[in-house]
């Protein structure tokens, strides 16, 4: 079975809340991409893609960036998950729905992630890389981990942009921070949870990432060689174990390179099948690239039952469907 274990989603009732909160600042791409909203187009793009099921996140902007007052963050939360079960009750055999929590609000964010879990049949939760600029290896977050980690539920963890980091202007036709600064976002958010101790104080916590496992695959020796002896005492376990226990998907939209360097890291165990759909805006004409990405997994030296894993199995068995 393919599950495509990453795609996004901005219902049009959870859009519609965001305009109202966010006024003449709110800014909207759904009219470039449909499948953000529509149910039946994602399911025609499935099809065509020979995809079986696909699991929807909300798509960034994260709530607590949405909006910086707590309180509208949280109700921002509901509208999103409540928005997704909806969508996801549509084709309940095919869509898997994620939730969201505003972490900005950390006992309302547990009420939400117990209700995503317990009342909207979620499977998950989905965070960011930061939290309004916060580390997530901050103290007063680890009670939404210890949650995850008792309900034996993964976390989704996507990439965007850190307010704390000043933003450059590069006169360049590409937009510089999001194509090479999530990647960077991702390595700091999963270096944070494994140096800050959460992935010790929670062992069982199940994290999936975004784009192949970002730039661990490419710098692991310098990562190793910049390490210092005070910093790898303090581990309780070898550095690549904590990398190595991440989830990562295969969003590199059918980079055949790139994938081969994160199998080689990472290993089949710890692969899903991502596709980013209906991402990126300009291409892909809201289909993303789901058919490329699975050519991309076929195209691994792999044999046929480490390929199937990838494409489906692993998340079978990781989510109990």
């Amino acid at each position: 079975m393919r599950i495509d274990a990453f795609t996004h989603v901005s219902p049009e009732r959870y859009l519609d809340r965001r305009r109202e909160i966010e006024g003449p600042g709110f800014r909207d791409i759904s009219g470039r991409l449909p499948q953000l909203r529509d149910a039946g187009a994602r399911i025609r793009n499935m099809d065509e893609a020979g995809i079986e099921k696909q699991v929807i996140t909300l798509a960034v902007p994260p709530v607590e960036q949405a909006t910086a007052d707590p309180e509208t963050a949280t109700e921002l939360a509901r509208f999103a998950n409540d928005s997704i079960a909806e969508m996801a009750g549509l084709y309940p055999d095919r869509i898997i729905p994620v939730g969201a929590v505003a972490l900005t609000n950390i006992d309302a964010a547990l009420r939400e992630a117990e209700r995503c879990i317990n009342h909207l049949g979620m499977v998950g939760v989905q965070i960011c890389t930061n939290v309004a600029g916060r580390p997530l290896h901050d103290p007063e977050l680890l009670p939404f981990f210890e949650l995850m980690a008792q309900s034996n539920r993964p976390i989704w963890m996507h990439p965007y942009f850190n307010p704390a980091h000043t933003t450059a202007e590069y006169g360049l036709p590409l937009s510089i921070e999001q194509v090479f600064g999530w990647p960077f976002d991702s390595t700091v958010a999963m270096t944070s949870l494994i140096f800050g101790g959460v992935l010790d104080r929670f062992p069982g916590l199940s994290f999936i990432t975004h784009h192949a496992g970002v730039l661990i695959p490419f710098f692991e020796q310098r990562i190793v060689t910049h390490l210092s002896p005070e910093a790898e005492a303090q581990l309780k376990r070898p550095l690549f174990d904590y990398y190595r226990s991440f989830y990562v998907d295969t969003a590199v939209q059918g980079s055949k390179g790139a994938l081969l360097a994160s199998h080689s890291f990472y290993g089949t165990g710890q692969m899903l099948l991502g596709t980013d759909t209906p991402y990126p805006v300009w291409k892909g004409g809201g289909k993303g690239y789901a058919i490329e990405t699975i050519a991309s997994v076929e195209a691994l030296p792999l044999p046929a039952a480490d390929k199937e894993a990838i494409l489906g199995g692993t998340l079978q068995r990781l989510l109990g469907i």
